[in-house]
C-alpha cells in the first residue's frame, strides 16, 4: 500500500476500513459473535479507533502470528467448542454484502464448508520465471474471496492436521482440502475486493 499506517486502519470517507468491515458482520442477524485478530503492535491503534464506536457482538481481540495461517489459528483457538459455523474474513474486504454472509452460513450448515468465488475476467497463464508454458481454462477457475465458512469441527480438524503434518497454505480451504472434506462454492461479488493497493482506495 505504500503507507506507514496498516491498511486495515486506513480511512475511507472518514472511517477505518476495518470498522466498515466489522459493521457488516455486526449487522448480520445470523452472526452471533466476532473475534478480531490483529498484530500485537496494532492493539493501541485499535483502542483509539474504537473509542467512539459500539463494538456490538465483539467477543475477543486476539494477537496474530507470524503469518496468516498462524493468525487464523490463534483466532480459532479462542472460539467456544460449542460454536456452530465459523466465518473467516479478511479485515480489508469492507464491501461484503449481507446476503453473501447469510448464504455462506446456510451453505456451510448443509455442506460443511463453503467459499465465495468469482470467475476470472482475464486469461490466466502459467509461467516460469521467464516464460509462459500454458493457458488455464477460465471455465474451470474461480478467484476466491472471503468470507469462507466452515462447520467448527471441520475447520478445527483441518488446522490441527496442518499443524501435525507441517502443512502451510495461504488459504483456509486448502487446509480443508487436505483432510478430504468437500467444499461448495458460491458465486461471489466482483465488488467484494480485498483492498491491497492505492488504486483500491479510490
Amino acid at each position: 500500500m505504500g503507507s506507514q499506517t496498516p491498511k486495515a486502519f486506513l480511512q475511507i470517507s472518514g472511517k477505518a476500513i476495518l470498522l466498515r468491515t466489522l459493521e457488516k458482520f455486526r449487522d448480520a442477524d445470523a452472526v452471533d459473535s466476532i473475534t478480531v485478530v490483529l498484530p500485537q503492535q496494532s492493539f493501541s491503534v485499535w483502542e483509539r479507533m474504537v473509542s467512539n464506536w459500539t463494538v456490538a457482538k465483539l467477543d475477543a481481540i486476539v494477537a496474530g502470528g507470524a503469518n496468516r495461517q498462524e493468525s487464523v489459528w490463534n483466532g480459532l483457538s479462542q472460539l467456544s467448542p460449542q460454536s456452530d459455523i465459523v466465518l473467516i474474513h479478511d479485515g480489508v474486504r469492507p464491501f461484503i454484502r449481507s446476503v453473501l454472509i447469510e448464504q455462506s452460513i446456510r451453505t456451510a450448515q448443509s455442506a460443511g464448508a463453503a467459499i465465495l468465488g468469482v470467475m476470472p475476467k482475464d486469461t490466466i497463464k502459467m509461467i516460469t520465471a521467464e516464460r509462459v508454458f500454458g493457458t488455464c481454462q477460465r471455465s474451470g477457475l474461480i478467484a476466491v474471496q472471503t468470507p469462507q465458512a466452515y462447520r467448527y469441527d471441520i475447520i478445527m480438524q483441518a488446522y490441527r492436521h496442518a499443524g501435525e503434518k507441517g502443512i502451510t497454505a495461504t488459504d483456509d480451504a486448502a487446509l480443508v482440502e487436505q483432510i478430504g472434506c468437500g467444499i461448495e462454492w458460491i458465486q461471489g461479488d466482483y465488488f467484494n475486493i480485498k483492498i491491497t493497493s492505492p488504486e483500491d482506495i479510490a
